[in-house]
């Protein structure tokens, strides 16, 4: 239910989030260590056909399975061969290469 203040206004439910939630969330942890990962963008141009291919997949095999339309075990082993078939290996020994390369 979404309530209104006492100007008309509507009051977030968020606002009501114990102090401890919130000091989480918004302060800075200052001990934190950046990520050997944190900079690293991947560029897909070199496997750009495998990437569209992949993706392909995902949304044909991937996301009936993870959405429970068609059961698990009986469609993953397909789905990871469409995969491999679509060129996944090659996508993440691309990566794998690049990310070595940004350190």
């Amino acid at each position: 239910m979404i309530k209104r203040d006492n100007e008309g206004g509507y009051i977030r439910p968020g606002t009501t989030a114990p102090k401890a939630t919130n000091d989480a969330l918004y302060t800075t942890n200052q001990t934190a260590v950046t990520g050997i990962a944190s900079m690293f963008t991947f560029d897909a141009s070199n496997v750009q056909t495998q990437m569209a291919d992949v993706q392909t997949q995902i949304s044909a095999v991937i996301a009936p399975i993870i959405t429970g339309v068609v059961d698990y075990d009986s469609h993953i082993g397909e789905a990871l061969d469409l995969l491999r078939k679509a060129g996944i290996d090659d996508l993440v020994a691309e990566f794998q290469r690049q990310h070595e390369a940004s350190k």
